[in-house]
């Protein structure tokens, strides 16, 4: 056998080592394989575990949510129009679904454990826990209100009202249910999330149903001491009386409108009824009471300070204390209270109740001259469109020295609290709501003897009160109409407030009223608008210029607020301006140097008014038909 040559040792050599190379390789390859299986299983089961642990209660949460989704919306609707039925069930089925999403809720307690998410899932806990307790109110409120679901008119509603109190035990223990929600909301942070999901708003959501708990919570308190002294001022023990002013605001006067009728309601053990109505004219009697303003001798030129013109302070309480130093004089039944309205409530009723036939007042007026073509139409009905030119027409021309001349406001009031009693419970919603949007927008004013009463209507802004409380920048334009017929009908009032702070924190304000009188002269209606004005700023306020008016403006203090006043005439399609320019008093607060807040006080009789404010440059323009908080960033 021949020995291996050196050549063949090296080829050996190398088909050896090729070998334990393929051999090596093969090994690794097979240890990554077992790695790679290994992870793959891991995932696996991860994703199992994912699935059962996340992902699988996720989708069971997500379907709860669907489900909640229209008995949501079912029950806003059963609020808004208040069918109790329909809440009940709405609630028993959302409470279902909150039980059951909170068991599902459950199987994510092992991330309680994980740093930083666990302050997720105990937000979740709290929300689940206010929602049982928010549900319990709910459920013990419509219990509550069982006794006042089945009623067919105003007078069997108004007679369980008187035996309201018997609810105040459940109305307390409903308290003590929403004292929960808040205790378990206020643990959650929204800082702590961020502002919102794919469109979903995550922190403005948290922080608008802690403000709506604030104020369901303040609607329940303040219902305690309502429903105490609802069965006194209904009548309950004794008849209580109330005065109801009809004030013109197209003669427009400090407190809503020239008072032109009056009508004397009552409660009597929960039933309503008008006891009579007349022209105040006949009950004021040009009697004299208490000193004249200045200005109704003035620019009114009347020796005397009348009882129809006692609506003169822009505070609606002091004039009613004023009116009913007169009232009382009068020998009059005593009243518990006196409830205000004027043309633009009479109007917004009669587009609930349709035309109105007032039998005493059958003229067609569709084929006189000269008039409005608001006032033409309806035939011989009162309408929501000619009701305010008609009682004029028939007050001025053709009841003009008659003592029915303005007895027609009282039988119209009549005629419409006639439908009310009998209006059928379907259309009590939009009745409630009316009611409510009037007395914000200050159509309806009311004031009570009772303090419990008054201080809730004070509370709800529903009493015309002037804020005195008000810390920060404060602005109340007062026009009072002093003979200038009923040229408030045409009259279109702009205001312009230019507001410039300094380093040193002075606020200068420069306001500019615009007013325009849109109608023709007739002598009747239209004429010179002839108006006494009134600015009520912050107390300590500096007057810095002026421009405009009948004199030099004058300043002065009332209701501890700085005034500046004078006399503006504009005649029939023409247009003035007049303008104050004033520094504010240090004392005037700011929340912050870098905020500015202003509170605009609405008269009341005025409809919505164009208002811009410019403060160092910022812009905001409203239409102002109520009270109005106004911020900016500065």
């Amino acid at each position: 056998m021949s020995k291996p040559t050196l050549e063949s040792r090296y080829q050996l050599v190398y088909y050896w080592g090729m070998v334990r190379a393929k051999t090596s390789r093969l090994k690794r390859l097979s240890k990554r394989k077992k790695v790679l299986l290994t992870a793959l299983v891991v995932l696996v089961l991860l994703a199992i575990g994912g699935y059962f642990l996340v992902g699988r209660p996720a989708q069971a949460l997500y379907q709860q949510a669907k489900l909640a989704k229209p008995h949501l919306a079912n029950l806003k609707t059963g609020l808004i129009t208040q069918n109790l039925p329909q809440i009940r069930a709405e609630v028993a089925e959302l409470d279902q679904i909150r039980a059951k999403s909170a068991e599902i809720y459950q199987q994510f307690g092992w991330l309680e454990v994980i740093p930083g998410v666990g302050n997720y899932y105990r937000d979740g806990q709290h929300v689940f826990r206010a929602g049982e307790a928010g549900i319990e109110a709910a459920q013990i409120m419509v219990t509550a209100l069982e006794p006042f679901e089945d009623f067919e008119d105003i007078e069997k509603l108004t007679q369980l009202v008187v035996i309201s109190p018997q609810i105040i035990p459940q109305l307390e223990e409903a308290l003590q249910k929403i004292a929960v929600v808040r205790a378990e909301i206020t643990q959650i942070n929204p800082q702590r999330y961020p502002t919102e999901i794919k469109g979903f708003k995550i922190r403005s959501n948290l922080e608008s149903a802690i403000a709506a708990l604030d104020s369901a919570e303040g609607l329940l308190t303040d219902a305690g001491p309502l429903l105490r002294a609802l069965p006194q001022a209904l009548g309950a023990e004794e008849p209580q009386n109330y005065l109801i002013l009809f004030q013109n605001d197209k003669e427009l006067r400090p407190g809503g409108g020239f008072i032109t009728a009056y009508a004397l309601a009552q409660f009597n053990q929960g039933v309503f009824s008008v006891l009579q109505s007349d022209d105040i004219y006949n009950l004021d009697q040009n009697r004299v009471r208490l000193p004249a303003p200045d200005p109704i001798t003035r620019f009114l030129k009347v020796p005397g300070f009348y009882m129809r013109d006692t609506n003169f302070s822009p505070d609606f309480k002091k004039s009613m204390e004023d009116f009913l130093i007169y009232y009382d004089a009068c020998g009059a039944p005593p009243v518990a209270g006196i409830i205000a309205i004027d043309t633009q409530f009479v109007e917004s009723f009669l587009e609930l109740t349709g035309p109105i036939s007032v039998p005493e007042y059958q003229q067609d007026f569709s084929g006189w001259p000269n008039l409005p073509q608001s006032c033409r139409t309806g035939g011989t009905d009162f309408t929501t469109e000619n009701v305010v030119c008609r009682l004029e027409l028939y007050a001025e021309k053709i009841l003009h020295g008659s003592s029915q001349r303005k007895a027609l406001i009282g039988d119209l009031m009549g005629h419409l609290v006639d439908w009310l009693l009998t209006a059928p419970p379907n259309i009590w919603p939009p009745i409630l709501k009316n009611v409510v949007e009037q007395a914000q927008t200050k159509h309806l004013l009311v004031y009570f003897e009772n303090e419990t009463l008054q201080k809730l209507a004070e509370d709800y802004n529903l009493a015309g009160r002037l804020r005195e409380d008000f810390k920060t920048d404060f602005l109340h334009v007062n026009d009072a109409n002093l003979a200038g017929a009923k040229s408030d009908l045409y009259m279109d009032r702009k205001y312009r407030l230019e507001v410039k702070t300094t380093g040193d924190g002075q606020v200068i304000n420069k306001l500019t009223l615009t007013y325009a009188n849109t109608g023709l002269y007739d002598g009747w209606l239209n004429t010179t608008n002839r108006d006494y004005l009134r600015i009520y700023v912050p107390q300590g306020s500096m007057l810095i210029d002026s421009d405009g008016g009948s004199y030099e403006t004058t300043t002065f203090e009332d209701l501890g607020k700085t005034v500046f006043d004078n006399f503006l005439q504009t005649p029939p399609l023409q247009t003035i301006q007049f303008m104050v320019e004033y520094q504010l008093p240090p004392e005037v607060e700011r929340k912050s140097s870098k905020e500015y807040e202003l509170l605009i006080q609405k008269q009341p009789g005025k409809g919505a008014e164009e208002w811009t404010v410019v403060v160092n440059g910022e812009e905001q323009t409203i239409n102002l038909d109520r009270d109005e908080k106004l911020r900016f960033e500065l």
